[in-house]
């Protein structure tokens, strides 16, 4: 005895319905991924361009604050306001190199702790990946269907027709 399933009108009005209803979440997780990586390669090049140049430049004005204060307490010593100037370099040196340091070590933590470690890395070596933008929606080399990944793989993402 075989079994035989019936469709009737009804049926394939709830099967074009579900149909209907899955091809925007297709799209929209593709849409998703194309915008996490936009997010992840303007964090990248923000990263790169602006946040650890700008770190390294104010750690460097304070360093050479701090040097100035030492060189002016050493060699004006006999010359108590200089003397005091110097220690106020010193003190904005060291206060300066401090607040530096823990803008470093507060995006390495939060970095870390989302687990955005490679990307910062990547960063500050300057040897970011920025996906290629394509108006077909595919971000990585191998797929030709509008998926989204950027390890490289060809997989298909569920947008187009393989």
């Amino acid at each position: 005895m075989a079994f035989q399933v019936r469709y009737d009108k009804g049926m394939k009005n709830v099967l074009l319905a579900a149909v209907l209803l899955l091809v925007p979440v297709v799209s929209l997780a593709n849409a998703s991924a194309q915008a996490t990586a936009q997010a992840a390669s303007f964090v990248a090049i923000f990263n790169r361009v602006i946040l650890f140049p700008t770190i390294a430049l104010l750690s460097a004005i304070a360093l050479l604050v701090f040097i100035f204060g030492c060189f002016q307490y050493i060699a004006m010593a006999n010359n108590e306001q200089a003397r005091t100037q110097g220690v106020k370099h010193i003190t904005w040196g060291i206060v300066g190199l401090v607040v530096m340091l823990s803008a470093y070590s507060i995006l390495t933590i939060v970095t870390a702790t989302f687990g955005l470690d490679d990307e910062l890395d990547s960063a500050q070596q300057g040897n970011i990946v920025i996906p290629p933008s394509s108006s077909g929606g595919s971000l990585d080399a191998g797929a030709n269907s509008g998926g989204g990944s950027l390890d490289g793989s060809s997989n298909s993402g569920g947008g187009g027709l393989d």
